[in-house]
């Protein structure tokens, strides 16, 4: 068992859509494996953990402080939770001291009868440091243990918190006790025992084939016979058999505590269980049977749970790797047709190009000084820095649309997949792709986008101009015929570089243009390829089902 549950917790779940449930139920089957069946299987002759559980105002406390005839402050209240209290008879205090049972629980005592009143005790309780986030686990559970002759040897009784308790908190604990007890004492009144909670009650010990018995408080008088074979008739629906009913009279409480004739019946019963050892072993023997098969139930499930999720790491592998060809296949299209060389930024960097080129072909400087003076006079002088700002702007617009369109198709594709953390993967803090910044690859200096080009002209060009002309050129090789005018300034541009130039240079501007956008692709498919858990739990998971078959064959 100590093995099975250290395989259990070895594993490791990684996807969100499949890690809740596995890890909920993997924590129940190790806390059930360490905390009752290891120590049951070891010493079946330990005290039986009896556990009082009903829904809120059934009488539970009530109960179990007539059975060791003291008031029992049974359940002392915190700000978010409720911590229970066990009480059991001085000689089997060894059992607890040594962890033997309930292991799983921080263990308070409070011996002094003088401090049982419920500010003492409540003091007496260290407050509980929170978890913090880098907390592996949560802090075991708090039990209160008070000691008292009057409970008979080999017996402890527990005031579970309400099962239907407002405070999750509260529910997550009376589970948990109620996953460690060898007997579960089902406490109803007469018009109280169809309630869902209680129903559930038995129905989970039915499966759990756990030992049982049920007591009716509050009955009235003339309808003792009524309730009785309405709860049977429950209990039976619930595929439960020989439970026994224990009926309590209507009746007035003095001192916290019911008369002890009413009570003879049940403790007759619990003390048998306690001191007669046929008895006692065939109840401990009876849950730890039944609750064991079905921790290796769940374990089956958190194994198979574990398998599934190698298949998912697959499955977002493959996921991945189409998103990434896709991403890539998307870019080439936008760079081989695009659409982003039009309207204002070709309408004012034509007569830029044009004017430049008009001069460069000139034949000396009046001439260039006369081309200068007729766009004066005809309104037509160029707007260089208007044109860039313009050529800026379109080229951060289109890149921007560019990048929303590829989160776009990453944002579907893991909609649809299993990869995990999908709000994590598409990070709207980061930074969008820079037009600006792919704008100055583009346009180097005038060096450099001449070494690019093999272009080893004199002609001496000032930086803007080098930058006007190779925009241009981008432009033009770029830019679609049936979209966009500016395309007609190729042929002008064949009079200031040869064909191979501008052929060498366009393939640069789109080369430079490829490495920008396959950037932005890579740094996203590496995040997303780093969102898929890396782990394998092949071994563990066939180390685990062989020890199961072991326990199933050896308990069987």
């Amino acid at each position: 068992m100590d093995e099975l549950a250290q395989q259990l917790e070895d594993l490791i779940f990684g996807f969100p859509v499949a890690q809740a449930p596995a890890v909920k139920l993997r924590n129940t089957a190790v806390s059930r494996l360490r905390e009752h069946l290891r120590a049951r299987g070891t010493d079946l002759d330990g005290p039986l953990v009896a556990v009082l559980a009903g829904s809120t105002g059934v009488g539970k406390s009530t109960l179990l402080n007539s059975l060791v005839g003291a008031q029992v402050p049974t359940s002392v209240r915190r700000p978010t939770t409720m911590t229970p209290v066990l009480v059991y008879h001085p000689d089997d205090e060894l059992w607890l001291a040594a962890d033997r049972i309930l292991g799983g629980f921080e263990k308070i005592r409070l011996l002094d009868d003088d401090a049982w009143d419920d500010s003492a005790v409540a003091s007496a309780v260290p407050e509980r440091v929170p978890a913090g986030e880098e907390a592996a686990t949560a802090p075991a559970p708090q039990l209160i243990l008070r000691s008292t002759p009057k409970m008979s040897p080999g017996m402890c009784l527990i005031d579970c918190p309400d099962l239907d308790s407002y405070l999750d908190t509260n529910r997550e604990l009376a589970q948990h006790l109620l996953e460690v007890a060898d007997l579960w004492i089902f406490v109803t009144t007469a018009n109280r025992y169809r309630d869902e909670p209680g129903l559930e009650l038995l129905r989970k010990a039915a499966r759990r084939d756990v030992a049982i018995g049920a007591v009716l408080n509050r009955v009235t008088q003339g309808s003792l016979l009524a309730a009785k074979q309405d709860l049977s008739a429950e209990i039976s629906a619930s595929n439960l058999k020989d439970v026994p009913i224990f009926a309590i009279m209507e009746t007035q409480i003095a001192d916290g505590e019911l008369p002890a004739e009413d009570l003879v019946s049940l403790r007759n019963w619990l003390d048998n269980l306690a001191g007669d050892a046929l008895m006692h072993s065939a109840m401990a023997r009876q849950t730890l049977f039944g609750s064991l098969h079905e921790v290796l139930d769940l374990s089956e499930k958190v194994f198979d749970a574990a398998a599934a999720e190698g298949q998912m790491r697959s499955d977002a592998q493959q996921t991945v790797d189409r998103l990434e060809q896709q991403l890539l296949d998307f870019v080439e299209a936008q760079i081989t047709t695009p659409t982003w060389f039009q309207g204002e930024p070709a309408d004012l960097l034509e007569p830029c190009v044009r004017c430049q080129l008009e001069e460069y072909q000139a034949e000396n400087s009046w001439i260039r000084q006369r081309l200068k003076w007729k766009n004066v006079w005809l309104n037509q002088q160029p707007q260089p820095d208007a044109a860039l700002d313009a050529v800026k702007r379109a080229v951060a617009s289109s890149v921007s649309n560019l990048d929303f369109q590829m989160e776009q198709m990453i944002a579907d594709a893991i909609q649809d997949s299993v990869l995990p953390d999908s709000g994590q993967i598409v990070d709207e803090t980061s930074q969008p792709l820079d037009g600006s910044e792919l704008l100055e690859q583009w346009s180097l200096t005038p060096a450099e986008c001449c070494r690019q080009a093999g272009w080893n002209r004199d002609e001496k060009l000032s930086t803007d101009d080098a930058q006007t002309l190779f925009l241009s050129v981008l432009f033009a090789g770029m830019a679609s015929p049936e979209t966009c005018q500016f395309t007609r300034i190729d042929e002008l541009l064949g009079a200031f570089f040869d064909i191979s130039t501008r052929l060498r240079l366009r393939s640069w501007s789109r080369s430079t243009l490829r490495r920008g956008l396959h950037a932005r692709v890579n740094q996203r498919i590496a995040t997303l390829r780093q969102s898929i858990p890396d782990y394998d739990n092949s071994e563990l998971i066939a180390a685990g089902r062989k020890t199961l078959r072991t326990l199933r064959e050896e308990w069987s």
